[in-house]
């Protein structure tokens, strides 16, 4: 074992890395570009014949649930 000044140093050590550690890695102007450019990369913008396909996709499934719906109720009143 060592003496108390060791033992000190030691404690230090072991309190000051993780409080290093938080400070670095929640530091977001340190990571901010990395973070831009992989999202760049992951979520690439939208065209605007994309956007129209997808709107135009999701009104033919409304109105197909709507037809569904109205038939269902329809029948249900009949009975």
């Amino acid at each position: 074992m060592g003496n108390w000044q060791l033992e000190v140093a030691r404690m230090a050590i072991y309190m000051t890395f993780p409080v290093a550690a938080f400070y670095i890695f929640n530091q977001p102007q340190w990571f901010e570009q990395e973070t831009i450019e992989k999202k760049r990369q992951i979520f690439r913008p939208t065209s605007r014949e994309n956007a129209e396909m997808l709107a135009g996709c999701i009104k033919t499934l409304q109105e197909k649930e709507e037809r569904e719906l109205l038939e269902s109720l329809s029948n249900n009143s009949s009975n």
